[in-house]
């Protein structure tokens, strides 16, 4: 997954940046782990087989200078998901 967005000053709120765009993708995949942990933890007869596992191993973040305009790109270079 590679989401790009707007950069600039730190002191300014941009909108549309990487970060935002790849938040929303984080936060769906961190809470499919959660409720996975919660059942395997709430039912003693699952096995780490019987749930979906999932970890991101890796996140890259590049800045680059395109078109007089800094942009940047948030690349998530690793997930895996064991269903």
């Amino acid at each position: 997954m590679t989401a790009k967005g707007n950069t600039g000053h730190a002191s300014l709120l941009h909108e549309n940046t990487a970060a935002e765009k790849i938040h929303k993708i984080i936060n769906k995949l961190l809470g499919l782990r959660e409720t996975e942990k919660a059942r395997l933890k709430s039912n003693p007869e699952l096995d780490i087989g019987d749930v979906t596992s999932v970890n991101m191993t890796m996140l890259s973040v590049i800045s680059c200078l395109e078109k007089s305009l800094y942009k940047a790109r948030i690349t998530v270079v690793n997930i895996v998901m064991i269903i």
